[in-house]
């Protein structure tokens, strides 16, 4: 009985097209999708005035050198993570 996966975690032998195919879909329609925004939004609309406003609360809050300090270590850590797991193959999580 075969297992039921979310979409796009199961393993590549399961699709019912090439691999080759799958991935150079994917890779058209991120370049579409890219030359959409590039072609419909030439310019910024999220400068000067159009800026917007900061949250008053929030903004005192997370910007704060030692907020920005911990989240750029909370990232650091998840990018070493990752290159050790994807460096040598195993989990450092214990899942099921």
């Amino acid at each position: 009985m075969s297992r039921v996966v979310a979409h796009g975690t199961g393993p590549g032998h399961d699709l019912p097209i090439p691999l080759f195919y799958a991935v150079a879909g994917g890779a058209f329609a991120v370049f579409v999708s890219f030359l959409a925004v590039g072609l419909l939004w030439p310019e910024s609309r999220l400068r000067g005035a159009a800026a917007g406003r900061p949250v008053a609360v929030v903004h005192l809050i997370v910007d704060t050198p030692a907020i920005r300090w911990a989240l750029r270590l909370v990232v650091l850590a998840g990018a070493v993570y990752v290159v050790i797991v994807t460096t040598s193959g195993l989990s450092l999580l214990a899942v099921g």
